[in-house]
């Protein structure tokens, strides 16, 4: 049977009187080197992916802090492996597949970045039972979690959930760390004493399958703007007036749109790059177009829109802006784009 881990690392005794004395008078000439020091932060901050332990380091503090700021939410006490009972009773927030899911998330990342059987506090949060036994052989530093996320949460029990988890993985090769590629992992997420645990290390699983196709849209190619094209001369009216803040909008949308002009302007200037359209009615289109924006940094974003353009007394403006694309019907899927 497993027992529990070790308890966490403890507050630093407080200094002695003297050294304190001799920190502060040390203070005036630390202002002097802060010059010197402030040229070398360029080359440190360009050596810290350069050095394992750094990045291991730095991902303790974060994660630190994260499990700190979650004292409010379901995921309260993950930071409570040492909590009397009566501040572990005090959370009355229920379980759910959210706090699961964001649990599972953390835990991956601290596994792959912090997995060292000489700091089990490292993962005792998540994982009260894990033993020095359980870590054996495993090299601290190896990996790092650029990114997880959570893509499924399945019920295995009441209050229990099967969470899939996807990484970013860097691994270091010759002290630097470079991409490994995308790795799916599964973890067992229960609740015990009034918080999430993780029942077992996280087993690595292949890419879940794709059960349905993804959807055909609505629109398909684009095309670029035709020039005294009306359809083209509203789409690029319509996006400067909106994403630059120059011109006015109202000419171009349907007043009952709600549509407006975000504020502060994002960008100065934007190009329509193409646009593509399928007839949804007698008077209104479907309109996927590609947008090209330059901010004042001169840094160049490619975005693109789903709207609805209906015609109006001759001449087209925009009734809808949608936040998804639009999918096509039957009737549209068996038509060439």
């Amino acid at each position: 049977m497993k027992t529990r881990g070790s308890p966490l690392r403890t507050e630093p005794a407080p200094q002695p009187t003297r050294t304190r004395q001799r920190q502060q008078r040390g203070r005036g000439r630390g202002r002097g080197r802060g010059l010197r020091l402030g040229q070398q932060s360029e080359r440190q901050q360009r050596a810290v992916l350069d050095r394992p332990w750094k990045v291991k380091f730095l991902q303790g503090v974060i994660l630190l802090v994260v499990l700190a700021g979650a004292a409010t939410g379901p995921l309260a006490l993950l930071s409570g492996a040492k909590r009397a009972p009566a501040q572990a009773a005090a959370t009355t927030a229920p379980p759910s597949p959210v706090g699961a899911t964001g649990f599972a998330e953390l835990f991956v990342a601290a596994w792959l970045n912090q997995a060292d059987p000489n700091h089990l506090e490292n993962l005792n949060v998540f994982d009260p039972y894990l033993t020095t036994q359980d870590l054996a052989g495993t090299t601290p530093g190896q990996y790092y979690a650029g990114r997880t996320v959570a893509i499924d949460a399945t019920p295995a029990g009441s209050n229990y959930w099967a969470v899939t988890v996807a990484a970013e993985v860097l691994e270091s090769v010759k002290g630097r760390f470079r991409p490994a590629g995308t790795r799916y992992y599964a973890v067992g997420v229960g609740v015990a004493g009034g918080r999430y645990i993780a029942t077992s290390l996280p087993e690595q699983i292949d890419p879940p399958a794709t059960v349905n196709p993804p959807p055909t849209m609505a629109v398909g190619n684009l095309a670029a703007p035709e020039q005294d094209d009306p359809m083209s001369d509203t789409l690029t009216q319509f996006f400067t007036a909106m994403l630059t803040g120059k011109g006015e909008l109202a000419p171009y949308i349907d007043p009952v749109s709600g549509l407006s002009a975000l504020a502060p302007a994002p960008y100065t200037t934007v190009t329509v790059r193409g646009f593509g359209q399928t007839p949804i009615g007698t008077s209104l289109t479907s309109v996927k177009a590609q947008v090209l924006g330059v901010d004042a940094a001169n840094h160049t974003t490619v975005l693109e829109y789903w709207l609805d353009l209906e015609k109006v007394q001759g001449r087209w403006v925009v009734a809808r802006l949608h936040r998804a694309g639009r999918i096509a019907t039957p009737d549209q899927q068996q038509q060439p784009q």
